[in-house]
């Protein structure tokens, strides 16, 4: 279970950081980005409060 955490994890962080490199390189893609990242957060922080939970 761990290693499968560890790789959802991983995977997820770099489209979040995807998403802030995106916002901030550009004002005019902020929406998308904001589009782009919207799935990646909602699974970190479910899987970050399966772990706490």
């Amino acid at each position: 279970m761990a290693i499968g955490v560890v790789l959802v994890l991983a995977a997820t962080g770099a489209m979040l950081a995807a998403l802030i490199v995106l916002a901030l390189a550009s004002a005019s893609h902020r929406g998308a980005a904001t589009k782009q990242g919207a799935l990646p957060l909602l699974a970190v922080t479910c899987t970050i409060m399966a772990l706490l939970g």
